[in-house]
């Protein structure tokens, strides 16, 4: 699991991309999603539970899902 994670990480870091809203506003910070794994390793049911807003909420949920689906849970 610890190496999912990593590769987790390495995949959202390649594939985010700072919504230009925030990078005008100058807005940063965390957006916390929120999902689980099914008994065969299929993430599901994605949710931000805490957000910033200026599209940044939206790049999470695009980048997570993405990096799940690619890594073996």
């Amino acid at each position: 699991a610890l190496q999912s994670l990593k590769e987790l990480g390495v995949i959202m870091q390649k594939n985010l991309r700072f919504p230009l809203a925030a990078y005008k506003n100058q807005i940063s910070g965390t957006v916390l999603v929120r999902f689980i794994v099914d008994e065969t390793g299929k993430p599901y049911d994605y949710q931000v539970k805490k957000g910033i807003g200026y599209g940044c909420d939206e790049e999470a949920l695009r980048v997570i899902k993405m990096a799940t689906e690619s890594v073996q849970w």
